[in-house]
């Protein structure tokens, strides 16, 4: 995966100067839960496994969005890698046996690959 690859989830002209560009990682074709996003893989001191999602503004700002990886193969790609994991996406409160130690954001994965 190219870590220059976008999906572009909202644009909006200004003044006909031009185009903002609101650059979002995730995309859901449904507009629902299901989701497949871009990001990298890290692992927290609590090690959990993390896809850290980069999040553009209409302005360029730039953030980071944290998403737990629960349900992940036995094998996946390595910390550090970009990714594309497919899944489904739960906001709020983290279920899994080790919940409390991860973020409550996550995606249970149905797939992932580099």
């Amino acid at each position: 995966m190219d870590p220059t690859t976008e999906y572009v989830n909202e644009a909006g002209c200004m003044n006909d100067n031009g185009c903002n560009m609101n650059y979002n990682y995730c995309y859901s074709a449904m507009g629902d839960d299901n989701m497949q996003c871009v990001g990298y893989i890290t692992q927290n001191q609590n090690s959990c496994v993390e896809l850290v999602v980069p999040d553009y503004s209409p302005y360029g700002m730039l953030d980071y969005r944290y998403y737990t990886l629960q349900n992940l193969p036995t094998s996946y790609p390595p910390v550090g890698t970009w990714a594309t994991v497919t899944g489904t996406l739960h906001i709020g409160s983290n279920t899994a046996p080790n919940g409390a130690a991860c973020p409550g954001n996550y995606l249970n994965v149905t797939a992932i690959t580099a």
